[in-house]
């Protein structure tokens, strides 16, 4: 109660509470036109990692578990028992492995986006080198290209007077 006391009402059952945390949470969308960067693929690759290595731990507990218990001598009892461990293994099994994978999965695309960046980043600079380059040999052909010209107009001037001074 002192803690509590400092002027906040407390809500009064679970419900409120719940409601009051629905309230405070932010309505802003998520944005999904953006591609993730390479340090939230890494993050989420490493916590899939986690998670595999606590479901693994769980179904080698869960094994050893249903390996200790005696199965009865009934041969439909004995089915249905081997049945059911088999499937409860396998869950178990597939929950560890599918996380494994998407960790490493997730981990393969940090590498990849950092890959990217770094080469957008390089192709970014040589693109800004190669368009001045390009723009200054093409400032320099047309004015080649203009001085080309202006020759060859004083040449047609030169051999047109040349030809008005015979007649």
């Amino acid at each position: 109660q002192r803690v509590r006391s400092g002027g906040m009402e407390k809500p009064r059952n679970l419900s409120e509470e719940a409601l009051e945390a629905l309230r405070m949470v932010s309505t802003s969308p998520v944005e999904t036109n953006k591609p993730p960067s390479p340090v939230q693929a890494l993050l989420g690759g490493i916590a899939a990692g986690v998670i595999a290595l606590f479901l693994y731990k769980f179904a080698t507990t869960v094994e050893a578990s249903l390996n200790r218990q005696t199965i009865s001598d009934n041969f439909s009892v004995r089915q249905i028992t081997v049945t059911i461990r088999t499937i409860i293994n396998g869950l178990c099994y597939l929950a560890t492995f599918v996380f494994g994978i998407n960790g490493v999965g997730l981990i393969l695309y940090s590498l990849q986006l950092t890959f990217n960046s770094l080469m957008d980043d390089e192709t970014s600079s040589s693109s800004v080198e190669k368009i001045s380059e390009q723009s200054s040999t093409m400032a320099s052909s047309s004015s080649s290209t203009s001085d080309s010209i202006s020759d060859s107009s004083d040449l047609q001037q030169i051999s047109d007077k040349n030809k008005n001074s015979s007649e």
